[in-house]
């Protein structure tokens, strides 16, 4: 957790900046930001890109 919040530092640094010196950002950066975000709730949430497949282990009664 306290991982995945050292992700959002530098996106509410970026919004102090638009805020108080009224920088604005380029289309890279705001992309750059939305990844950083969207990392950050992947972390948080347990998102994975790969799905784990788990084996059937069930067995069947009436094989007997």
């Amino acid at each position: 957790m306290i991982g995945s919040l050292s992700f959002i530092y530098p996106v509410v640094a970026i919004f102090v900046d638009i805020i108080a010196f009224g920088h604005r950002l380029q289309l890279l950066q705001i992309a750059g930001a939305a990844a950083i975000l969207l990392s950050a709730a992947g972390m948080t949430l347990g998102w994975s890109p790969f799905r784990r497949r788990i084996p059937n282990l069930a067995i069947d009664s009436s094989a007997k």
